[in-house]
């Protein structure tokens, strides 16, 4: 495992202690860190708008990828180029930049023993963070965007239910509205694999069993899954763990699965088929939660998927 920030001389990444912008960004007027550690493949956009949303609210942002995908497949890293370039250069006061090496991963691992230990590598970089038990972990994926305001609140109450009473650990958890490919198409059911906040002491625990849930808010987000050009999907997908598990997917090519997810698509279908519900992001209330500058981006970014995923090119 390796560390990393872009190098002064703006072309690679270096390497060892890169961590040091991190005491400029820990807040003053709270009694924890907020740590928000999660991996990323190719989701720069929603990178992006992960960091303005909770750029006020996060100490350290700990962001993890790898040369070897869920699935053992070679892939670039597409973080640390990214991050010697104007665009990311805001974020890097606040961004630790965390490498697996591809060797780590054991010769008869599967591909969930290998996404397991991106997960683990949180103890060991919260460990080198010198995170208290009593700092705080946001947990999701890149596109899995509760509000920050629902965040804000959400931290504060695990943190109060920690000094109350510290015998367990307390998680408050928010149910997000799933879209689709945009904000065009959503699922009518609400994405249930919460995004969660959580003490850093939950990592140092055997399991989760002593965890308890003190509040649950559902629909207190979004969930902005596949929201790709139809090449960078085709990336994506085939980097999941659960990919070779997708029967519909076994042995078909990039183009047959381009062409499914366009008539798909076309007919409001998501994946396997499940009817999606046509919306029109500029006048969706469920947006407007986000902060300015964030509820812009998405649906800029949905304006441009929409039409690209739908033309004869895309």
């Amino acid at each position: 495992m390796e560390t990393r920030i872009c190098g002064g001389n703006g072309g690679g990444t270096s390497g060892g202690t890169a961590l040091g912008p991190r005491n400029s960004s820990i807040s003053s007027d709270k009694p924890y860190k907020l740590i928000n550690f999660f991996s990323i493949n190719n989701e720069l956009d929603m990178l992006e708008i992960h960091f303005q949303e909770y750029w006020d609210l996060v100490d350290t942002f700990v962001v993890m990828e790898s040369s070897l995908t869920f699935s053992n497949q070679q892939k670039p890293l597409h973080l640390a180029p990214a991050l010697c370039t104007p665009r990311f250069a805001p974020y890097l006061p606040k961004l630790v930049h965390v490498v697996l090496d591809a060797s780590l991963r054991g010769p008869n691992d599967d591909a969930w023993a290998w996404e397991a230990a991106h997960r683990d590598a949180m103890q060991a970089v919260g460990n080198l963070l010198g995170l208290q038990p009593t700092d705080l972990l946001l947990s999701g994926d890149v596109d899995e965007l509760p509000y920050a305001s629902a965040v804000a609140e959400g931290a504060n109450i695990v943190w109060n239910s920690l000094a109350a009473d510290n015998s367990t650990l307390p998680v408050v958890e928010w149910g997000l509205t799933m879209y689709y490919f945009s904000l065009f198409h959503q699922v009518p059911e609400p994405w249930e694999h919460y995004a969660k906040v959580y003490p850093f002491a939950v990592r140092e625990v055997a399991s989760f069993s002593a965890m308890r849930t003190v509040k649950s808010v559902p629909r207190a987000g979004v969930h902005a899954t596949y929201f790709f050009r139809w090449e960078s999907l085709m990336l994506k997908l085939r980097s999941f763990s659960h990919f070779d598990h997708w029967e519909w997917g076994a042995g078909q090519t990039d183009a047959e699965l381009i062409e499914r997810a366009r008539t798909n698509l076309q007919e409001n279908r998501g994946w396997l088929g499940a009817e999606l519900t046509s919306v029109e992001p500029a006048v969706n209330p469920e947006l407007l939660p986000y902060k300015p500058a964030v509820h812009a981006a998405l649906i800029a970014q949905s304006l441009a998927l929409h039409e690209a995923q739908l033309g004869p090119d895309a």
